[in-house]
């Protein structure tokens, strides 16, 4: 499944330089391993996307009540383990049109 997010311009870049490899979500989509995510870089003082785009491919989720310190994870919560897809520029350019602000 795909899903298209917003995400805050400084979580943007470090998803992006590398320096950041997972994303805490609210469980409100019921993502599971294989989903792709499409990150929207969402300015949240000018209430506007700055039109960068991420797609990232999910390749683990923590689920609450996991292998993990017990209540470590909200119930409503999951922590993606993600990896940035390399796309061509015209597939990126497809994204783009399919995206409505």
């Amino acid at each position: 499944m795909t899903h298209v997010l917003k995400i805050w311009p400084k979580y943007f870049n470090d998803i992006e330089s590398g320096a950041k490899t997972f994303e805490v979500r609210k469980n409100d989509r019921m993502f599971d391993v294989g989903d792709y995510l499409i990150l929207r870089s969402f300015d949240p003082d000018k209430q506007a996307y700055t039109g960068e785009i991420l797609v990232v491919h999910v390749d683990y989720v923590l689920f609450p009540g996991s292998d993990c310190i017990p209540d470590a994870i909200h119930q409503d919560y999951v922590v993606l383990g993600i990896q940035v897809m390399a796309l061509p520029p015209s597939s990126m350019a497809v994204i783009h049109g399919l995206i409505k602000d």
